[in-house]
């Protein structure tokens, strides 16, 4: 199995640059906006959603939080927000929200933006008990279900790191969380963090892959989750 991560790309159109045809799986780690206006924002969002629409089960959109201070949680406004755009992202959103998702799972790697810390999975099992129990039969699941549901609000914790009282989750995490330590059993990919290249580093003795280098490096991770192999794509 090959799986393709495009990392954050804030209006970047290199990806439509890719051939996909090789690949099981084609994962967009989210921020898909906010860039610095120099391509068509919107239309390269309704791209990568056609993508989506065309192979729901290849293609996996998932959230970034840039996205989600445009509809799906507007309390977490960040300093940079697209005032000019902000009701044609909302727009857009809204009317594709069953396309995107908080996470995804192939064996024992999480694809999620931020990255899930243990610090984390504690904060969620004091508000709502059993969270952690269904988390680790189930991280990926667990996480888009409770997008679905009333709970949703303990996805988009903030922790101090980021100017927040709580804990930082799956959007908003800091590194500096995720080095308090992460769970044992799943390896994560995730964006959120700007490196100059795709990096493969370790928590705790687990797996994590950076996949945020746009800005330095078109580069693209291409993993076998089965083999654990990861190559890097320029």
């Amino acid at each position: 199995m090959k799986i393709i991560t495009i990392g954050d790309l804030h209006g970047k159109t290199c990806w439509s640059n890719l051939s996909f045809d090789e690949y099981d799986h084609i994962v967009f780690i989210g921020d898909y906006l906010d860039g610095d206006g120099s391509t068509d924002e919107i239309e390269n969002l309704l791209q990568i959603i056609r993508l989506k629409i065309s192979n729901p089960q290849k293609f996996k959109l998932l959230i970034g939080n840039h996205e989600i201070q445009y509809y799906w949680h507007p309390e977490s406004t960040l300093k940079k927000f697209n005032h000019r755009l902000s009701d044609s992202f909302l727009k857009i959103l809204k009317e594709n929200d069953d396309l995107f998702d908080v996470a995804f799972q192939a064996n024992n790697y999480l694809w999620t933006h931020a990255g899930i810390s243990n610090r984390w999975i504690d904060f969620a099992e004091n508000k709502y008990p059993g969270f952690k129990l269904d988390f680790e039969n189930s991280p990926a699941a667990t996480l888009n279900n409770w997008h679905k549901s009333n709970k949703r609000e303990v996805l988009y914790s903030i922790g101090k790191a980021k100017g927040g009282l709580e804990t930082g989750g799956p959007f908003r995490a800091d590194i500096s969380e995720l080095r308090t330590g992460i769970p044992l059993n799943i390896k994560q990919i995730i964006g959120h963090f700007r490196v100059k290249s795709i990096e493969k580093s370790e928590i705790g003795g687990i797996e994590v892959i950076l996949t945020d280098c746009l800005n330095s490096s078109i580069e693209w991770a291409v993993l076998d989750p089965f083999s654990g192999n990861l190559s890097v794509l320029r």
